[in-house]
């Protein structure tokens, strides 16, 4: 609160004149100057007082309205960065959902590129195994074609001394001299001039060569005969394996009356005895000469096999 001296400094003054000059009149006027003054100060007070507590109330309410304008923007700052929150937490979950699917995608790839890697080197090796088993079957057939070229020229030399054995021997029985001729009567009982002796005739006879008689038919070896050389050791032959009989016969056994579940088990046990794969750890026990033939021939049955199906 201020001094009543500085509220009111036109009282102030009056006072002072008064007391200069001594007048009572003057300073009765005075009086009801600094009164009126006086009512005027106050009433200028509580206008004063009004408008300073209309203004704090206005501004008290504009910073109520302030801090309710900050809270609410802090509120949606908040809703803000939450949303961003979680719609950032939705997006790294898509992504890591994109990149499992990724990765799950690269390793079928990879998966599926090993896997045709695996079977470009299956279809290499058997394309190579195959090559080799033409290659060995090529060099049967040549071999085998060398031995029949060298038993037919040994047929043709031994035919060739057979021959020449028996027209030695056919000219040292024309070489012998000849007897007297008989002088009895009668020519029937002569012997014609240009007849050969009966001896050389016989000789003839027995040199002539006699077809050999046709051999004895083996009975057909059976798989259980087979399989005990097989278990047995040492060498075989190609008349000892229990070969299938030719067509129409089947090698599978099957008809076509049977069902197709049996039919399936008798081509699978067919293909399981006649696979040439089945044959591979079994061709050292045959001649080396025989070995193309039993590959080509077992070769044979396992189409005949197949085209059975």
């Amino acid at each position: 609160q201020l001094s009543q001296s500085t509220r009111h400094p036109i009282r102030a003054t009056c006072h002072s004149m008064a007391s200069d000059d001594g007048s009572e009149e003057e300073e009765d006027i005075l009086d009801d100057f600094g009164d009126l003054w006086d009512a005027w100060a106050n009433e200028w007070e509580a206008q004063f007082k009004r408008i300073s507590e209309g203004e704090d109330e206005r501004l008290s309410r504009r910073a109520k309205e302030a801090q309710l304008f900050a809270i609410g923007k802090n509120e949606a700052y908040r809703e803000a960065v939450e949303t961003a929150v979680k719609e950032g937490d939705e997006a790294a979950k898509r992504a890591a959902a994109r990149a499992a699917l990724v990765d799950d995608v690269e390793k079928k790839q990879a998966v599926a590129r090993v896997k045709d890697d695996a079977e470009l080197q299956r279809i290499e090796a058997t394309r190579a195994a195959l090559q080799s088993s033409d290659d060995v079957l090529r060099e049967g057939r040549e071999r085998r074609a060398a031995w029949l070229k060298e038993q037919e020229a040994k047929r043709k030399e031994e035919k060739k001394a057979r021959r020449a054995a028996f027209d030695a021997r056919w000219k040292s029985h024309y070489s012998q001299p000849k007897p007297p001729p008989s002088t009895g009567g009668g020519g029937s009982g002569a012997t014609p001039r240009d007849s050969p002796p009966p001896s050389a005739a016989a000789g003839a006879t027995q040199a002539s060569p006699r077809p050999a008689p046709a051999p004895a038919r083996l009975p057909k070896p059976s798989w259980d005969e087979f399989d005990k050389r097989l278990a047995e050791g040492g060498t075989m032959r190609l008349d000892e394996v229990p070969w299938p009989e030719e067509p129409p016969k089947t090698v599978s056994g099957v008809s076509i009356v049977d069902p197709p579940a049996e039919k399936k088990r008798k081509l699978r046990a067919a293909v399981l005895r006649w696979h040439p794969d089945k044959w591979g750890p079994n061709l050292p026990r045959f001649s080396e000469a025989e070995r193309p033939l039993l590959l080509e021939r077992v070769k044979g049955i396992t189409r005949r096999i197949l085209d059975e199906k």
